[in-house]
């Protein structure tokens, strides 16, 4: 073994200290640009999130602008179609007055068809037809009810250069089983229960003329 005598530097420590400190610089400034790279990359993810956010707020906004033009004309088109049919369009649920034909027996002639009558000139009394029967025993009656139904089909009518229209309204009854439909115009359906009794009250009992 040889024995060597070395000089210690006499910079070492200062040369240490700066190696070190150049290190430490070093990571700081490589850990802020790893900081800020990652801080550049949240901000344009945000920034693509705000843009998307945006688009599809500008697409659900175009289709919200669709969607109400359509509703708009569509109800343009039914208020429309109303005003020309009376205030009914296909698939509405109205009511109507149902007249059925009843055959009742005449309280004149007790549904004998003729009454016995005397005259001064006729010594012995003698029989004649019933006027209020008419001889037939039987009076005609009509019984109304309220009923309801659906609209299911609509004809127009037009004249006087389209000018006037007139529609006859075929209804499904709802309310008992029927084999056709039935057809009336808009002056015969309703749109509540109660105007319909009411304009069977109407007939039943006419309003006399000047009376309120």
């Amino acid at each position: 073994m040889y024995d060597h005598d070395f000089e210690m530097d006499e910079n070492y420590e200062f040369n240490t200290q700066l190696n070190e400190m150049l290190d430490q610089e070093v990571e700081k400034r490589l850990e802020a640009k790893i900081n800020g790279y990652h801080a550049a990359i949240e901000r344009e993810k945000k920034a693509v999130q705000v843009q998307y956010d945006q688009q599809k707020k500008i697409r659900e906004l175009e289709q919200q602008l669709k969607d109400a033009e359509k509703t708009f004309f569509k109800q343009g088109a039914d208020q429309t179609k109303r005003e020309l049919m009376g205030g009914f369009k296909l698939g509405d649920k109205v009511w109507f007055i149902r007249k059925e034909y009843k055959s009742v027996r005449c309280e004149i002639c007790s549904g004998k068809g003729q009454i016995e009558v005397r005259a001064s000139e006729v010594t012995e009394p003698f029989k004649v037809n019933c006027p209020e029967c008419k001889g037939y025993s039987k009076k005609s009656n009509y019984e109304y009810k309220v009923e309801q139904g659906v609209i299911h089909e609509i004809k127009m009518h037009t004249w006087a250069n389209e000018k006037r229209f007139e529609g006859t309204f075929y209804i499904e009854p709802t309310s008992y089983k029927a084999n056709d439909s039935i057809s009336c115009n808009y002056s015969s359906l309703f749109h509540a229960e109660e105007e319909c009794q009411q304009a069977i009250n109407d007939i039943l009992n006419p309003p006399v003329p000047g009376e309120k």
